[in-house]
């Protein structure tokens, strides 16, 4: 009697830790990065009444007799799954794409991890965790804006008023909504004396001019003629395509 009543009280026990659980994560779902978990149960078998037998010629095999003391815990698990990204409207918070990835702060006494990307700039431009003040961990671009991974990690530090130098454009991209009508350049060749360039248009016409600056993806509204002779700084055959 005293068996049986243990067993059951056992189970309303790990249930009531189960129910914790679940109330943390319910209690925690607005913090940020964090994980929740879930209980593993474990039967609990301890008491072996008689052994198992072997079958043999005159009767067949039994079972063991076990009588099971109730429930355990068997363990808690957190589960590192990504949630949802939120924008907080904040260029300095951060978020982690990876499940099994954390951040690497500096407590000033050790190291700790979290998934908490909540980070701002001080005073003197650290890189720190808002709330705690903790230091974030990574590598300082060099001169010529790489990262040294190999390096040993350390503060993040960006001083207010810090200034690059400046640097000369390289390239440049341009978007926009062009009139499906105007025909643009696909691809640039020679034509048949060293003054003429073919141009092959999007709509399949090819057009020999003689002069002018052209690239491919500029459009070109001359429709008619075929060939049409612009006046300006005559280009070399075949021409040099701008990057």
């Amino acid at each position: 009697m005293m068996r049986s009543l243990f067993s059951g009280v056992s189970g309303l026990k790990n249930h009531q830790t189960r129910m914790d659980v679940i109330g943390n994560n319910i209690s925690n779902v607005n913090t940020t990065g964090f994980k929740s978990s879930r209980v593993n149960f474990a039967d609990m078998i301890s008491q072996t009444l008689t052994g198992a037998s072997a079958p043999n010629n005159n009767i067949g095999g039994t079972n063991p007799k076990q009588i099971g003391l109730g429930s355990a815990v068997s363990s808690i698990d957190m589960l590192f799954t990504n949630g949802s990204v939120q924008s907080t409207g904040r260029n300095t918070d951060l978020c982690l794409s990876s499940p099994n990835s954390l951040f690497m702060l500096n407590t000033g006494s050790g190291t700790a991890y979290t998934r908490n990307g909540a980070f701002e700039f001080d005073a003197d431009g650290n890189y720190v965790q808002s709330g705690t003040g903790y230091y974030v961990q990574g590598w300082m671009a060099n001169e010529s804006g790489t990262l040294d991974t190999g390096s040993n990690v350390g503060n993040i530090t960006i001083p207010s008023g810090k200034s690059m130098a400046a640097k000369a454009s390289v390239a440049a991209k341009y978007s926009n909504n062009l009139n499906s009508e105007i025909a643009t350049i696909t691809s640039i060749s020679g034509g048949t004396t060293k003054t003429e360039t073919v141009l092959t248009l999007s709509n399949g016409r090819a057009v020999t001019v003689t002069s002018g600056s052209y690239a491919v993806g500029d459009t070109y509204p001359y429709q008619t003629p075929e060939t049409h002779t612009v006046t300006g700084k005559l280009l070399p055959c075949p021409a040099i395509i701008r990057r």
